[in-house]
């Protein structure tokens, strides 16, 4: 397989997304891909487009022709992230994976500034050699050695010898050979030198700046690296591989949105992104990751995430929404709310995760102007993006217009609107606590309240008379009720609730209706 910085530019290749080291992925590469492409055969395809052709394997378009396997069956969910995270890495990046690390693995160290690094890379002419360790371990050792080398699922124990004598040069990248006996001789007696090419009559200008720019980098720490290893294992599961959002698992019937465009990163400041994930955002189902609270992650590991994150700026892996582009949403104001603004402020804009836009004071406390700002700039501190990529200037005017004839008499009439879905309609059927109420809390409360102290769900008298900052639901008043805001994640102070992940919207809506018309047992 060729290099790809000789068979691209280096706008081509940065253009496609930033993600982590794979050096495994070179393999796979030549192995999986390598007959039918070339590296000219994938500029084309962005990050999502090349995710998508190997997630669909033999369904994907391109492949239909071809006698391709199921990818996910063949390869793995691990071997595909591999195989991904190669074809997307920056140039600098796949430069070392390809040329570098068959010598030097990813125990990339140097001390030393660009200059010097890069006279080293284009000079080359330093050789590697291996020295015989016969006589300096033992016989034992030797055989052990070379079986793990050969095959090192089948020799556990040579992990810890390799480790020892091997990995201060090879780094955990364990060294090929054709059998056992071959690798008992290059073990006993010493390797030939391997002398490191002239880089510098091999590769362009641009690649040895992008190569030595790469290893510095990963010399001093890489938190990109990390972060991108940190973002899979702890992020991906819901925000997708690429940070192109999905379906919620905490939330049934609720979409994620991709954190990785444009949009979503020019509007959080570094300090925003590390809040969000040292402290969650419960009103999402998401718990807090930092240490301090709770989480997995240190302030480092939050540091290197935020890293990563910034790092997909240049280049962002999608769009939002990625069905629109600017000047063709929803023709009408009512129907961009319906589709986007309503899913945090309500169908009628009666308030969810974002504001009640329908409420007296949101709406004489606001200017026109200020409204119209929002939309178009989006707020660093909140969930919501700058919609003025998306929609054009007299889009969001319409929408001031539309949110303005949203304004309700009172706020009681704003708050029902969450119960009834329309401003001042009163819904058919009154629910009651022992009825409608109480099964939820059984379900999804009491294993904690009725057991830890506190608030009381076990039945009507303690759900209504008890708790720390009683009352905590109040008849009539959803809006001012702490049962309301604990389950929409409004509340002032503590987590929402459940801690565990929110409870459906046909429950939230259930509660609010029975406290919304009286909590009646």
């Amino acid at each position: 397989m060729p290099a790809w910085g000789s068979d691209l530019s280096t706008d081509q290749i940065d253009a496609l997304a930033g993600f982590i080291t794979s050096p495994d992925g070179n393999t796979l590469f030549t192995k999986y891909c390598g007959t039918c492409h070339q590296a000219t055969d994938l500029v084309s395809l962005n990050a999502l487009e090349l995710k998508n052709a190997l997630d669909l394997g033999p369904d994907f378009p391109g492949h239909q022709s071809s006698k391709i396997p199921d990818w996910k069956t063949e390869l793995g969910a691990e071997n595909l992230a591999k195989l991904l995270n190669f074809l997307i890495a920056p140039d600098g990046e796949r430069l070392f994976t390809i040329n570098c690390y068959p010598c030097h693995g990813d125990q990339i160290s140097f001390e030393g500034d660009e200059a010097q690094l890069e006279n080293v890379i284009r000079k080359g002419g330093v050789h590697l050699e291996m020295p015989p360790w016969k006589g300096k371990i033992s016989e034992t050792d030797i055989e052990l050695l070379a079986n793990y080398v050969v095959d090192p699922a089948s020799t556990p124990q040579g992990k810890e010898v390799f480790k020892q004598v091997c990995s201060s040069c090879h780094g955990e990248r364990i060294p090929q050979a054709e059998n056992v006996d071959q690798a008992r001789k290059i073990i006993a007696e010493g390797g030939a030198h391997q002398t490191m090419p002239i880089w510098g009559q091999i590769l362009t200008e641009e690649q040895i700046s992008a190569l030595t720019k790469y290893i510095i980098s990963s010399a001093n720490g890489g938190p990109i690296s990390e972060g991108s290893a940190l973002f899979n294992t702890n992020c991906s599961p819901c925000h997708g591989e690429l940070g192109e959002g999905g379906i919620n698992p905490t939330r049934p019937n609720d979409i994620i949105a991709p954190i990785s465009s444009a949009e979503y990163l020019k509007t959080r400041d570094n300090f925003t992104l590390r809040a969000i994930i040292s402290e969650g955002q419960p009103n999402f189902g998401m718990s807090p990751f930092s240490t301090s609270l709770g989480g997995p992650l240190s302030d480092d590991e939050i540091d290197a995430i935020v890293a990563y994150l910034r790092s997909w700026e240049s280049n962002p892996p999608v769009e939002i929404p990625p069905e629109i582009k600017t000047g063709q949403a929803a023709a009408s104001a009512e129907e961009i709310f319906t589709k986007f603004c309503s899913k945090c402020h309500g169908p009628k804009g009666n308030g969810g995760v974002g504001p009640a836009l329908c409420s007296p004071d949101f709406q004489d406390q606001s200017t026109d102007q200020q409204i119209f700002d929002s939309i178009n700039l989006g707020h660093n501190a909140t969930s919501m993006i700058g919609w003025g990529d998306i929609l054009t200037a007299d889009q969001i005017q319409q929408l001031v217009t539309y949110i303005r004839q949203l304004k309700a008499p009172s706020s009681s009439d704003c708050q029902s609107a969450i119960v009834t879905g329309q401003t001042g309609t009163a819904t058919p059927g009154v629910p009651s606590f022992k009825a409608d109420i109480l099964p939820i809390l059984q379900a999804r409360c009491n294993m904690c309240h009725g057991t830890s102290g506190g608030w009381d769900g076990t039945d009507y008298e303690n759900a209504m008379n008890t708790g720390d900052h009683k009352p905590v639901i109040i008849p009539g008043d959803s809006l001012n009720s702490l049962l309301a805001q604990k389950i929409l994640g409004t509340q002032t102070s503590g987590l929402s609730m459940p801690p565990s992940g929110t409870l459906t919207d046909d429950q939230i809506e259930t509660i609010l209706k029975w406290i919304q018309t009286g909590a009646l047992e």
